[in-house]
């Protein structure tokens, strides 16, 4: 990856620690070793915060027992700011490659408008913390640990719900820091997918950060959700960076 490229990752890195806080965070030769319940797997996982950080066997060694002295499976997210090779070496040491996600980026806010039905709030209530909640995997239908993460979010915040004819179809947020914004949390209610709302609520979303003071706004998106990335893509957004969480099996 070309040098500029890698200042873009690092700067959306580095945001993605004050947009998605966990609830406890370590910084370690240029690693952020994060801790959250276990609800998300950025929230909860150990990311490079410098370009070329290394991941030699001591610190992977104390990586690992933090998780599992917390009950929690070793996690690392292996992005192009990690030492070249890491993921073939963790691979290799037993680690298995949990998902693959993609880093997307736009500078194109200036044609993004909120359509009717968007309500837009700058605090999370307990209405939009429990309709995320409800349409989550599994893992994610914990409403208080989500409210753990969003109400430690101090940079400027908006939290987006669509209503479909008075009832709430999908959910969004978005966090602005130093004039980038991340757009995440994107839930459109089942049965009321495939009518276009997902891309009528990040479009919502991108005006509320433009309005915040963002410039630029980024994203993550499961690599293989086609769908999710035709509407990114749609949206002027362009793929920035992939990454892959990869897990220690058989752990904690």
């Amino acid at each position: 990856m070309d040098p500029e490229a890698l200042v873009d990752v690092l700067a959306c890195e580095e945001r993605l620690i004050n947009c998605w806080p966990a609830l406890d965070t370590l910084l370690m030769d240029g690693w952020a070793v994060r801790f959250a319940n276990g609800y998300s797997g950025r929230a909860n996982s150990a990311s490079a915060v410098r370009i070329g950080a290394d991941l030699d066997a001591a610190l992977m060694a104390e990586v690992t027992n933090f998780f599992r002295e917390r009950g929690l499976a070793p996690a690392i997210r292996v992005t192009p700011l990690a030492e070249a090779g890491l993921e073939a070496r963790l691979v290799g040491n037993g680690w298995t490659v949990a998902s693959r996600s993609m880093g997307m980026i736009t500078e194109g806010l200036a044609g993004a408008k909120a359509a009717p039905g968007l309500v837009v709030e700058c605090a999370p209530s307990r209405a939009w913390i429990e309709g995320v909640s409800t349409f989550q995997e599994a893992r994610k239908r914990n409403p208080d640990h989500l409210e753990a993460i969003v109400s430690r979010i101090r940079r400027p915040a908006r939290f987006a719900t669509l209503m479909v004819e008075g009832q709430a179809a999908a959910y969004g947020m978005t966090v602005v820091d130093r004039g980038m914004s991340e757009i995440g949390l994107i839930m459109v209610v089942p049965g009321m997918r495939g009518l276009g709302l997902g891309q009528v609520l990040v479009a919502g979303l991108m005006q509320a950060a433009g309005e915040a003071g963002a410039r630029r706004c980024f994203l993550q998106v499961e690599a293989e959700n086609r769908v999710a990335r035709r509407l990114y893509t749609a949206l002027g957004f362009r793929d920035l960076y992939p990454y892959c969480e990869v897990r220690l099996p058989n752990a904690p």
